[in-house]
């Protein structure tokens, strides 16, 4: 449903030095991203925030002197099932989530998902973030699997979003009426869902031959086996006549375990049903038990973090 469209720009020219790194920390990466910041030299902080806030999406194009970002679980708890794409135009990237390190180079564009603990390293540089609500993204994806933090490689696809966002972000400060508003925030998800799988086939192409055919059998027998609670990782091996270390292998090649591959697929399958008018008479327990889930307080649970709302209301969000 459409939301009034919130543009809001603010420099550091025009707030007290002594207040600066407050107003930035509180209003917003506190309040809109869900991290703290550290500046080097909170004397020397200078922004300039340009944000345009639309339906199930936040877009801004920025400066900000070099800074640290920090998520911590409390923070990520608050911030909701949200994916920012991000991309710094001027200078080296650090990011950490868990055990995993992205080195960025200045306009490489990455993708984190906000309900995780991270740290940003970042520099002195302009910068576009999109923030999408993943609710709202997830019809378009089907069953693409994402991590929590990954690097996209460059594409076309990635080269248009992001100069689409740029001339939104290019327009007047007056607010889009809500018709063009929602135009222009479907045409930026559509274009992040292409950039989305596009990764995904990316990841296809720096595989094998060999490894690349073993990828294709293994996610089809995983979609016709998703009914199956029993389904399990040595059961796909001897189906594609290798050893259980080389299906571990094969799903590390695309960055992801079986086991994880295997939730999302069934998330995806129950997400999809329940989205569906066909399947609005259908209880949300059998959804769950059709699509594999033998544990419903897990099914549950994991919907919710997955998606940001628990099945029975995700359905009553999409429901015609």
């Amino acid at each position: 449903m459409y939301t009034s469209e919130i543009v809001t720009r603010f420099r550091s020219d025009s707030i007290p030095a002594a207040h600066r790194e407050a107003v930035v920390r509180e209003e917003l990466w506190q309040n809109i991203y869900r991290m703290d910041m550290v500046s080097p030299d909170p004397a020397a902080i200078r922004f300039d925030f340009h944000l345009r806030s639309l339906p199930d999406l936040y877009c801004q194009y920025s400066r900000m002197s070099a800074a640290r970002l920090l998520r911590d679980r409390s923070l990520a708890a608050r911030a909701g099932n949200r994916l920012a794409l991000v991309s710094y135009f001027d200078g080296a990237v650090q990011v950490r989530q868990g055990n995993t390190v992205l080195e960025l180079a200045p306009a490489d564009t990455f993708l984190v998902f906000m309900n995780t603990a991270a740290e940003f390293d970042v520099p002195d540089s302009r910068f576009i973030c999109m923030d999408f609500e993943y609710r709202s993204l997830a019809p378009l994806l089907g069953s693409t699997e994402l991590p929590a933090l990954s690097k996209l490689p460059p594409s076309a696809e990635l080269r248009m979003l992001l100069r689409y966002a740029g001339e939104l972000m290019r327009q007047d400060e007056h607010c889009l009426s809500p018709e063009l508003a929602s135009l222009a925030v479907r045409q930026l998800q559509e274009l992040m869902a292409l950039v989305i799988r596009g990764n995904q086939d990316e990841q296809l192409q720096h595989c094998g031959a060999v490894q690349r055919a073993r990828l294709r059998a293994a996610r089809s027998i995983i979609s016709q086996r998703l009914h199956d609670p029993s389904f399990s990782q040595g059961e796909l091996a001897g189906r594609l006549g290798i050893s259980t270390r080389s299906v571990q292998h094969l799903f590390a090649s695309i960055q992801t375990t079986f086991t994880s591959y295997l939730l999302e697929q069934r998330l995806a399958l129950t997400q999809q049903k329940l989205s569906s008018p066909l399947c609005q008479h259908i209880p949300i327990t059998s959804l769950a038990l059709d699509a594999g889930f033998g544990d419903l307080s897990y099914f549950n649970r994991r919907f919710r973090q997955r998606y940001g709302l628990t099945p029975s209301e995700w359905r009553a969000e999409n429901r015609n």
